[in-house]
C-alpha cells in the first residue's frame, strides 16, 4: 500500500484505531475505511453505488490522519480519510469527511475540501453523516456548482452503511470466515 504523492502524511486505516476516545469521528471513519480495505464484498456494496465496481483484481487502499502537501491545505483542512481504488492503470481517489451523532456537514468545510480535491487531482469527496440523501449523488448540502465540475461530491448516511453491512451479515453473503468476522465486528461497532 503506497501513500499517494500529494500526501505528506497518512496512516493506513485501522479497524482498531489508536486515536483518543474523544476523536469519535476519526474512530468511526477509520473502522469503516479499514473494513472497506479488508472485505471486498462490502467495498463493492458501498463503492458500486459511487460508480466504483470492485473485482478480484481491484485494490482498495484506505488512509486516515492524512496531511496534504499542497499550499491550499492549511489549518483544519484535514479530511478524515482517503480511499484509493486501483485496477490495472485505472485509479480513483476520494477524500472522506465523516460526521457522527448530531454533528452536521458544514457548507464552508465541504467547499474547502472540494477545492483541495480539485487542486490535488482527487476525483471525489465522500461525506458520511446521519443526514439523509436519497442517492449518493444527491448531497444534503448545496455547494457552488463550479466546485463539482471536476470533483464528484457524494454522500452516504451511516444508516445506509450499516444497512449494507447488516445485509451482508444476515444473508451470509461473505464466505470467507475472517471477512465475515470483520463485518460482524463492524456492525457491532456501529451499533454502539
Amino acid at each position: 500500500m503506497e501513500r499517494p504523492d500529494y500526501l505528506s502524511q497518512g496512516e493506513i486505516a485501522r479497524l482498531i484505531p489508536v486515536v483518543a476516545d474523544s476523536r469519535k469521528e476519526q474512530r468511526a471513519a477509520s473502522a469503516l475505511l479499514a473494513t472497506l480495505s479488508a472485505v471486498p464484498v462490502f467495498a463493492n456494496e458501498i463503492l458500486s453505488g459511487l460508480g466504483q465496481r470492485i473485482s478480484a483484481k481491484t485494490t482498495v487502499d484506505t488512509f486516515t490522519e492524512i496531511v496534504l502537501k499542497s499550499e491550499g491545505a492549511i489549518g483544519n483542512d484535514r479530511p478524515d480519510g482517503l480511499i484509493v481504488v486501483q485496477r490495472g492503470t485505472y485509479r480513483w481517489a476520494a477524500f472522506v469527511e465523516a460526521k457522527i451523532g448530531g454533528s452536521t456537514l458544514e457548507k464552508e468545510q465541504i467547499e474547502r475540501y472540494l477545492r483541495l480535491a480539485r487542486d490535488n487531482s482527487v476525483d471525489a469527496l465522500l461525506t458520511i453523516s446521519n443526514e439523509f440523501a436519497p442517492r449518493p449523488n444527491h448531497h444534503p448540502i448545496n455547494v457552488a456548482r463550479a466546485l463539482t465540475n471536476r470533483v464528484q461530491l457524494i454522500h452516504l448516511s451511516w444508516t445506509a452503511v450499516m444497512t449494507e453491512a447488516l445485509l451482508l451479515h444476515e444473508n451470509a453473503s461473505i464466505t470467507d470466515r475472517e471477512q465475515a468476522f470483520l463485518i460482524r465486528e463492524f456492525v457491532r461497532f456501529l451499533s454502539h
